[in-house]
Formats: structure tokens, sequence, C-alpha cells
């Protein structure tokens, strides 16, 4: 019922053969130049299927694409499937970009892997793919997928956001990031010491909390319009400034955030300023104020402290596709 094809045949379907409930094909295996391959199923014979199972995979002009093995000297993305946590939290989807380059790698850990690489996610999401291109980017980027927790799980300290209270689970999932995703990336591929984390809106703020419980492990962080007011909204608990500026200058790490929006109707770092700075703001406030005191605490603008503002951008993935670019070029040439 079942036939594969790809590069190995020409694009020719070749039936798979079936012993009860199992369809295999056994060929010899390609060259890293000719292991691309689909499915074909007997009732839909124009319609190609990618192996949703497949370690390496890509995307081309029709959409997933699987590789029986890492194809040569071209980029490729992997996956692990519901990669499980040892403290509690719900698996998921792990998934990186290889660049075309030998390593050791240095390697940026992402938050919101689903919304990364896939041209499909809601508004093209981030184009990664293509901005890795872009600057030809010779480090590995991991996606960390999220899961229905990831208000929690990207949150440090407890606060309330819609009337709703979301109990903070950031040191469970920070554990996560370096104890079970790190060692899994750190097996499978030569990395150097460089590693960094990105994310964007409570990935960005999740970002920062990471490398502040793990200082000296990670050499940069790349914020995109972080949500820094959390823990003011209603529950005036720590900020993310707050833990910085106790934390003080670290020689060793390098900021960068951005954000749109603009700033409105002031900035007075109440209550409902904190709503504002996320419903219509793209976190101004509060992400200004973070990089004017790390420029007091000691970092240096341009040099290991990095801001960018686009006035009026809106805080969405299409918004971030557009800039992202310019903070992987900064962790790249760390």
């Amino acid at each position: 019922n079942w036939s594969v094809t790809g590069d190995f045949n020409n694009w020719d379907a070749t039936t798979m053969k079936r012993v009860g409930d199992v369809l295999y094909l056994e060929i010899p295996k390609p060259s890293a130049e000719q292991n691309r391959y689909k499915f074909i199923h007997f009732k839909s014979q124009d319609e190609y299927f990618a192996d949703p199972w497949a370690k390496r995979y890509d995307y081309d002009d029709n959409g997933e694409i699987s590789y029986i093995s890492a194809p040569a000297d071209k980029s490729y993305l992997m996956r692990w499937r519901q990669v499980k946590s040892t403290n509690g939290l719900k698996s998921r989807d792990i998934r990186a970009w290889i660049p075309p380059t030998k390593g050791p790698y240095k390697v940026l850990y992402a938050h919101d892997g689903q919304a990364l690489f896939d041209p499909d996610k809601g508004n093209g999401g981030w184009k990664l793919r293509s901005n890795l291109a872009s600057i030809n980017a010779n480090f590995i980027v991991v996606g960390i997928d999220n899961t229905d927790d990831r208000m929690s799980e990207y949150t440090h300290v407890d606060d309330r956001f819609e009337n709703k209270l979301y109990k903070a689970k950031g040191s469970i999932y920070a554990d996560f990031v370096e104890n079970t995703v790190r060692p899994m990336i750190e097996s499978e591929f030569p990395t150097t010491n460089v590693a960094g984390l990105m994310g964007s809106s409570l990935g960005g703020l999740i970002s920062l909390y990471i490398a502040h419980l793990y200082p000296n492990r990670y050499r940069a962080v790349l914020a995109l319009s972080p949500t820094t007011a959390w823990g003011d909204f209603e529950e005036h608990n720590e900020t993310i400034q707050e833990i910085y500026e106790a934390d003080g200058f670290k020689p060793n790490l390098t900021l960068y955030l951005d954000n749109g929006g603009g700033e409105g109707s002031g900035c007075q770092f109440t209550p409902a300023d904190a709503e504002e700075d996320e419903y219509s703001r793209d976190n101004y406030c509060y992400t200004k104020a973070f990089v004017d005191k790390m420029e007091e605490i000691g970092y240096t603008k341009d040099t290991n402290l990095f801001h960018v503002f686009v006035p009026n951008a809106e805080h969405n993935e299409g918004a971030w596709s557009e800039r992202v670019s310019y903070p992987l070029r900064i962790f790249m040439n760390l």
C-alpha cells in the first residue's frame, strides 16, 4: 500500500514489502548527495509524504523532505521526538539547525522551537533558516519546543496576567535546558565552550533568567521583545532587572535586547504600565529601563550590551524575523 521515492531511485516509486503490520524497504545506503526521500500512498499517488520520524530533514518548495543520513556540504535540520524531562516537565520535541560547516560548533539554545524553522508556522515564523543562511552562520541553533505550560515554564517568579495566577517554573525549565538538552546536543556534535540563549517575549525573559542561574555557562543572551515587566504586573515580585542589578556586571556575558512599539502614554512603571507594555508597546518601557540599568552597572553599549529599537514594530514572529539576523551575527562574532 505504500511506496518510497527519492534520490536513490530517481524519484520513481518503489513498493515497500509487508510483513504483518510492518512495511519496509531495504536498499544499499545511498551517498550523502543522494539520500532524500518521501513516502507515497497508493490512494494518493500524486501526494508525497515526508517521514515524520526522520531524524534529519529540511524544507524545499514542496514542503518538508526527509534525509536518510546527513547531507553533504549543506545545512539541514535534526529533531529529537518527545524528549523527556527528569524533573516533571512535559516531554517536547527538540530540533536543531546544523550549518554546512564542520565543527566544533558554537551552540545557540532558542525557545519556542516550533516557530523557528517551519515556514508554515504563523506568519512564516522566524524564517530562521533563511536568516542563518544570509549571514553564513557557522553555529548550531537548537530550538526547544514550548508546551501548553509555557507561561509557567518561561517565568522566574509568580505573577498574575489577565486575572490568572501563573506559578513560576522557570528554574525547573532552566535545569531541563542545562542538564538534559545541552548534554544531548554536546554528545551528538563537537562543540566549543561558547553557548548562547535566544527567545522572544517570555522566551527572552527565560533566556535572561537561565544565564543568571548558570553564570559563566552562557556567553550571550539574545532577547527579542522580552517581557521584562514580569513580576510587576500584579504580584510585585522581583523583576529580571532587579535580579541583574543584584548580580552586577558579568564580564563574560553579552546582552542583546530589542523592542518595537514606543513610549505610548509614558513610562510610569505601574501595574497598568506593565500591561500597556505587554499589549501595545512591545515591552518598550521596561526593556529600555533594563538596558539603561545594565549600562549603569558596567556593561558597554555596542560592545557587550546591544539595544535595538524599531519604532511601532509589532509583537509577533514576523517582526522578529525582520531583525533577528543582527543578534545572530553578534553571537557568531563572539
